[in-house]
């Protein structure tokens, strides 16, 4: 995509100064026309304020949560502010990046269906902006996280502008509902720039399955960006087209065995409506470059490890349940799909067998 990525600031005004310092380290992004930055001092005078908020917090592409006790408290970041980033992260349009100010129990503020800390927060490592000696290396380790979010999102291709819709949602009232379930996302206005991620394309896709399996719906729930759904109907149909009825009785072998048309028709519907982000093939690379051999042994603890944090299944040094799992387009690299792993627990080493047993079945595909 060309021009600059649009950043929104969503923050209490008490933590005032270190939104404005943090601006101050992305200024070479905004000198480079990488990002345009956006808060509510932009708004002008005779403006609608609420107005203005929601309609730039709508075109952003980069939303982030300034988080401190004072974020938290402050009904309109929660009920408005919030609640947009929810919808707009559950829908794939944006994404939702926690910073970290002042200690606080951030990881308990509610997210969509699960909390915020299911979200990868900066600075990174992970400790609050306040808390450091030098702030300034702080805010630096922010700025290179976004900007390496920035840099994916301005490599991916924009598709055609989604027509402009004479209603939106309103987010106020969303927020009200308890917990926020998001199935069917409600019409929104989206700018051009949003949803690169979505094929600028169509062709058919090829559904092939040796077994007659129907994997339309897996197609339409990835076309949809329904990463939590398309990462259960993966499974459930793996299960299917290995005669299974649940992955408790599924062994190395029968992964090794897996068929070849209907492995690479879930990989090849996986990669193509990530545009190249997610799917098997994108994990076995990953793999690989983490020296690990395709031949279903175990690789080591330092591999699967170094794996395991590259796709984000550990976090700082733990492995992470299904529960943590991030069914977003900004999720790391390889991170879905997911739930045929089942649980990575005892240490992460459970269940390697599946994903090392699959991964060497793709790589006999070439793909």
């Amino acid at each position: 995509m060309d021009g600059a990525v649009e950043v929104f600031f969503s923050y209490s005004h008490k933590d005032k100064a270190f939104r404005d310092e943090l601006e101050g380290h992305l200024e070479p992004l905004r000198l480079n026309g990488f990002v345009k930055t956006w808060y509510d001092g932009c708004i002008a005078p005779g403006q609608e304020w609420d107005r203005e908020i929601k309609q730039n917090l709508q075109q952003a592409q980069v939303i982030l949560l300034l988080i401190s006790s004072d974020f938290i408290s402050s009904r309109y970041c929660q009920k408005v502010e919030l609640a947009q980033a929810i919808q707009r992260h559950e829908a794939g349009d944006a994404c939702v990046i926690p910073i970290i100010l002042r200690s606080c129990l951030w990881r308990d503020v509610p997210f969509g269906s699960g909390k915020l800390s299911k979200l990868r927060a900066l600075p990174q490592p992970l400790k609050p902006v306040k808390s450091w000696d030098d702030q300034d290396e702080a805010f630096t380790s922010i700025a290179e996280g976004i900007k390496g979010i920035i840099e994916q999102l301005r490599s991916r291709p924009v598709r055609s502008p989604v027509p402009d819709l004479a209603e939106s949602v309103s987010v106020a009232e969303a927020a009200e509902q308890q917990p926020l379930e998001i199935s069917e996302p409600k019409p929104v206005i989206v700018p051009q720039r949003s949803r690169q991620w979505q094929p600028d394309y169509e062709y058919e896709d090829n559904l092939r399955s040796e077994t007659g399996i129907d994997y339309s719906r897996l197609r339409d729930l990835l076309k949809g960006g329904k990463w939590k759904e398309a990462d259960k109907e993966t499974a459930d149909q793996m299960l299917k087209a290995m005669g299974k009825d649940s992955w408790l009785d599924v062994e190395a072998q029968d992964l090794l065995g897996f068929l070849s048309a209907d492995l690479l028709t879930i990989n090849s519907l996986w990669v193509k409506y990530s545009k190249g982000r997610f799917g098997f093939s994108v994990q076995k690379e990953i793999y690989i470059r983490c020296g690990a051999k395709l031949d279903g042994k175990y690789p080591g603890n330092e591999i699967w490890g170094e794996f395991c944090d590259t796709v984000g299944w550990r976090v700082r040094g733990k492995y992470i349940s299904y529960l943590g799992i991030t069914f977003s387009i900004a999720a790391p690299q390889g991170h879905l799909p997911r739930k045929f792993i089942g649980g990575i627990g005892g240490g992460g080493l459970v269940l390697w067998e599946r994903f090392s047993s699959l991964a060497s079945r793709l790589a006999e595909d070439k793909r």
